[in-house]
């Protein structure tokens, strides 16, 4: 029996890196796919919902304080990823998966710029007009973004964290 030599071991290794990141880049495009184009189940299009994109043509500020703030995510849904600034919105507290008005809170998170396409995709994951609804608010620093929050209906419903 012949013991491996160290070249042939990091051969293997860097083999066995290369396979876990092509099998990471598929899954990641598959997510895409699943997220931006296909969307089966709990995700399922409504073409009938018609959102309209801010009268300004992009780039859009956005204020993300759940999922988007991971650039992961971000990347699957608009296919690329986008510089996060550090942003709080105040006269909001975080309960869940929503924003809730409390005038003593502040919600942290991150300011993207988008284009309009982007966010279309957005409001597409984001489910737009059944689930969500995006609605313009001011930042701890004066500055104006979109973010999302829970439509009434679906507050209600939400599980609880």
């Amino acid at each position: 029996m012949t013991k491996d030599s160290p070249h042939g071991r990091s051969r293997r290794l860097r083999r066995a890196g290369l396979i876990a990141l092509a099998i990471l880049i598929g899954l990641t495009i598959l997510a895409g796919l699943y997220f931006t184009r296909i969307q089966p189940g709990l995700l399922t299009r409504n073409d009938e919902i018609q959102i309209q994109l801010p009268q300004e043509p992009g780039p859009h500020r956005l204020f993300v304080y759940g999922t988007l703030r991971s650039q992961l995510v971000r990347f699957v849904v608009t296919g690329r990823t986008q510089e996060a600034e550090p942003a709080a919105l105040p006269g909001f507290r975080r309960e869940s998966l929503d924003i809730l008005r409390d005038p003593h809170a502040k919600v942290p998170g991150y300011v993207i710029s988008v284009s309009d396409a982007e966010l279309r995709r957005l409001d597409r994951y984001e489910r737009t007009g059944q689930r969500y609804e995006r609605i313009e608010v001011t930042l701890d620093d004066g500055s104006s973004a979109w973010a999302y929050r829970l439509l009434p209906h679906h507050r209600n419903a939400q599980p609880a964290e």
